[in-house]
Protein backbone atom coordinates (compact mmCIF):
# COMPACT_ATOMS: atom_id res chain seq x y z
CA UNK A 1 0.00 0.00 0.00
CA UNK A 2 1.18 3.59 -0.39
CA UNK A 3 2.77 4.85 2.35
CA UNK A 4 3.23 8.31 1.20
CA UNK A 5 0.33 10.76 3.13
CA UNK A 6 0.54 13.59 0.42
CA UNK A 7 0.40 11.68 -2.62
CA UNK A 8 -2.54 9.36 -1.10
CA UNK A 9 -3.96 12.51 0.15
CA UNK A 10 -4.09 13.81 -3.95
CA UNK A 11 -5.22 10.86 -4.63
CA UNK A 12 -8.76 11.56 -2.69
CA UNK A 13 -9.17 14.29 -5.34
CA UNK A 14 -10.85 13.61 -8.31
CA UNK A 15 -8.09 13.79 -10.98
CA UNK A 16 -7.04 11.38 -13.30
CA UNK A 17 -4.19 9.87 -11.03
CA UNK A 18 -5.20 6.35 -10.00
CA UNK A 19 -3.05 4.24 -7.18
CA UNK A 20 -0.31 1.65 -8.95
CA UNK A 21 0.74 0.94 -12.19
CA UNK A 22 2.38 -0.63 -14.93
CA UNK A 23 5.47 -2.67 -12.97
CA UNK A 24 8.88 -0.91 -13.98
CA UNK A 25 12.15 -0.60 -12.40
CA UNK A 26 10.82 1.95 -10.68
CA UNK A 27 8.04 1.73 -8.01
CA UNK A 28 5.34 3.75 -9.31
CA UNK A 29 2.80 5.14 -7.04
CA UNK A 30 -0.20 6.06 -9.61
CA UNK A 31 -0.36 6.72 -13.08
CA UNK A 32 -2.48 9.32 -14.52
CA UNK A 33 -5.08 8.35 -17.03
CA UNK A 34 -7.08 10.64 -19.58
CA UNK A 35 -10.60 10.04 -20.51
CA UNK A 36 -9.66 8.13 -23.60
CA UNK A 37 -7.86 5.72 -21.43
CA UNK A 38 -4.32 6.91 -22.16
CA UNK A 39 -0.81 7.07 -19.32
CA UNK A 40 0.95 9.46 -20.43
CA UNK A 41 3.02 9.50 -17.29
CA UNK A 42 3.00 7.79 -13.58
CA UNK A 43 4.46 9.36 -10.65
CA UNK A 44 7.58 7.50 -8.86
CA UNK A 45 8.51 7.28 -5.62
CA UNK A 46 11.50 9.38 -7.18
CA UNK A 47 10.74 10.82 -10.44
CA UNK A 48 8.62 10.37 -13.18
CA UNK A 49 7.86 8.06 -15.57
CA UNK A 50 6.63 9.78 -19.43
CA UNK A 51 4.67 7.07 -21.23
CA UNK A 52 4.70 4.23 -19.19
CA UNK A 53 2.54 2.25 -21.49
CA UNK A 54 5.00 2.34 -24.71
CA UNK A 55 8.93 4.16 -24.68
CA UNK A 56 8.87 5.28 -21.20
CA UNK A 57 11.50 7.44 -20.09
CA UNK A 58 12.32 7.99 -16.38
CA UNK A 59 12.76 12.08 -15.19
CA UNK A 60 14.03 11.89 -11.43
CA UNK A 61 12.38 14.68 -9.40
CA UNK A 62 15.69 15.85 -8.80
CA UNK A 63 16.44 17.14 -12.22
CA UNK A 64 13.41 18.89 -12.69
CA UNK A 65 13.81 22.45 -12.28
CA UNK A 66 10.39 23.88 -12.74
CA UNK A 67 7.06 22.06 -12.69
CA UNK A 68 5.15 25.03 -13.74
CA UNK A 69 3.17 25.65 -10.39
CA UNK A 70 4.35 28.85 -9.89
CA UNK A 71 3.94 29.27 -13.26
CA UNK A 72 2.08 32.45 -14.40
CA UNK A 73 1.35 30.64 -18.00
CA UNK A 74 0.32 27.50 -16.42
CA UNK A 75 -2.00 29.37 -14.59
CA UNK A 76 -3.52 31.09 -17.41
CA UNK A 77 -3.75 27.66 -18.95
CA UNK A 78 -5.93 26.00 -15.81
CA UNK A 79 -8.23 29.41 -15.99
CA UNK A 80 -9.04 29.10 -19.46
CA UNK A 81 -9.37 25.11 -19.15
CA UNK A 82 -11.84 25.47 -16.37
CA UNK A 83 -13.84 28.30 -19.10
CA UNK A 84 -13.58 25.64 -21.97
CA UNK A 85 -13.19 22.40 -20.58
CA UNK A 86 -10.06 21.36 -22.40
CA UNK A 87 -6.79 21.70 -20.79
CA UNK A 88 -3.09 22.83 -21.61
CA UNK A 89 -0.25 20.27 -20.84
CA UNK A 90 1.50 20.67 -17.63
CA UNK A 91 4.63 21.88 -18.69
CA UNK A 92 7.79 20.94 -16.53
CA UNK A 93 11.64 22.32 -17.17
CA UNK A 94 14.34 20.14 -16.66
CA UNK A 95 17.40 21.14 -15.69
CA UNK A 96 18.91 20.88 -18.86
CA UNK A 97 16.42 23.34 -20.16
CA UNK A 98 14.53 20.78 -21.70
CA UNK A 99 10.35 21.14 -21.41
CA UNK A 100 8.20 17.99 -21.07
CA UNK A 101 4.81 18.64 -21.69
CA UNK A 102 2.41 16.13 -19.76
CA UNK A 103 -1.23 16.01 -21.26
CA UNK A 104 -3.65 16.42 -18.16
CA UNK A 105 -7.27 16.48 -18.85
CA UNK A 106 -10.27 19.14 -17.22
CA UNK A 107 -12.25 16.84 -14.06
CA UNK A 108 -15.94 15.88 -14.81
CA UNK A 109 -16.47 19.12 -11.57
CA UNK A 110 -14.90 21.59 -14.50
CA UNK A 111 -11.30 21.87 -12.49
CA UNK A 112 -8.33 21.25 -14.25
CA UNK A 113 -5.72 18.34 -12.93
CA UNK A 114 -2.85 21.09 -14.00
CA UNK A 115 -2.34 22.88 -10.90
CA UNK A 116 -2.87 19.56 -8.48
CA UNK A 117 -0.46 17.90 -10.12
CA UNK A 118 2.32 20.51 -10.73
CA UNK A 119 1.66 21.20 -6.99
CA UNK A 120 2.92 17.75 -6.29
CA UNK A 121 5.51 17.54 -8.62
CA UNK A 122 7.16 20.75 -7.80
CA UNK A 123 7.08 19.79 -4.07
CA UNK A 124 8.43 16.51 -4.78
CA UNK A 125 11.40 18.37 -6.96
CA UNK A 126 12.20 20.49 -4.25
CA UNK A 127 12.41 18.01 -1.94
CA UNK A 128 14.69 15.77 -3.81
CA UNK A 129 17.02 18.94 -4.87
CA UNK A 130 17.47 19.75 -1.32
CA UNK A 131 18.82 16.68 -0.42
CA UNK A 132 21.28 16.28 -3.49
CA UNK A 133 22.37 20.08 -2.01
CA UNK A 134 22.58 18.67 1.49
CA UNK A 135 24.16 15.29 0.10
CA UNK A 136 27.36 17.17 -1.55
CA UNK A 137 30.27 17.99 0.39
CA UNK A 138 30.79 21.16 1.76
CA UNK A 139 33.47 23.71 0.06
Amino acid sequence: MNDDPVLARLLRHPTGLKAGGLTSQHEVLATYHTHSGETPFAICRDGLLLNPSADARFVPFVEIEDAGYYNHEMVRRAKAGRVSGVSGPLSIRLRSGEVVDLSVEVREDGMPDLLTIASFIQQRATIYRAEERRAQPNG
